[in-house]
């Protein structure tokens, strides 16, 4: 950490530049002498975890149980260098405030697998648990509530959730025959109206919302794109060709893929 000192002496204005490397948050002691006045104060500086400008080259061991990981639900989620949230597709959600040298479970445990979860803030998240509810937290899912909502498809199960507020989310359904829905709430989620439609055996894989307006759905055979907040969807990768399972797909904060 490289700190910067300045005397309180507007007569005689100075400074130093000492420089230390410090591995926490340190206290410093400055003290500034003219004549016989003597001025003492202290400095405080807070270190914080650099990231690596590659962070798959970086990893962090998990003590989390095996019966808690499941690949096809696996979300991290960070809001700062400190913060961050885990589910591993178990019953159970994970957090961690120290940059994720370690986790711990918080009080959500579930009954069935969680398929998909996100967090609108620290405080504030919704995960999807297939069936026809999902849960939300406003406290980092110290407690939280149970949604029942009325499906866009008669039998549909929610597999994937996002909310820009409270009462605006998006939201990807299954039903029994395979058919896949992407469907638009404005009630907090308590009912759905579908704004899109699988067909055959195309699938909803993720569903990633960038901006207020701006969300994508990976599909099993390409990539949608809405920007009026999930009214409409269109095509914007990969459709009219199957995309290999081998191959992976990023999308970027912002409006391009």
């Amino acid at each position: 950490a490289r700190t910067r000192y300045a005397s309180h002496f507007d007569t005689d204005p100075t400074s130093a530049t000492p420089v230390a490397v410090v591995p926490t948050t340190t206290v410093f002691t400055v003290e500034t002498t003219v004549g016989l006045c003597t001025a003492q104060d202290s400095v405080t500086v807070n270190v914080v975890p650099q990231m690596p400008e590659d962070p798959w080259i970086t990893t962090y061991p998990l003590a989390i149980p095996f019966a808690d990981q499941d690949q096809d639900g696996m979300r991290l989620i960070f809001f700062d260098a400190f913060r961050g949230f885990l589910s591993m597709g178990g019953k159970r959600i994970y957090r961690t405030l120290n940059s994720g040298d370690s986790w711990q479970a918080t009080n959500f445990l579930s009954e069935y697998r969680i398929l998909d979860l996100t967090m609108r803030s620290p405080t504030t998240g919704y995960c999807a648990l297939g069936g026809s509810c999902f849960y939300r937290t406003a406290d980092g899912w110290n407690t939280f509530d149970q949604v029942n909502f009325v499906p866009p498809e008669s039998g549909a199960d929610m597999v994937r959730v996002t909310f820009e507020s409270d009462s605006a989310g998006v939201g990807a359904f299954k039903d029994v025959f395979e058919d896949w829905f992407l469907a638009l709430t404005s009630d907090g989620g308590v009912t759905w109206q579908t704004t899109w439609t699988g067909s055959g055996s195309i699938r909803v894989n993720d569903l990633v919302r960038t901006s207020s307006d701006t969300l994508f759905a990976v599909v099993s055979n390409g990539v949608l794109r809405s920007t009026d907040g999930g009214q409409q969807w269109t095509s914007v990768l990969g459709f009219g060709w199957a995309i290999p399972a081998s191959e992976r797909y990023l999308v970027r904060s912002g409006s391009d893929v």
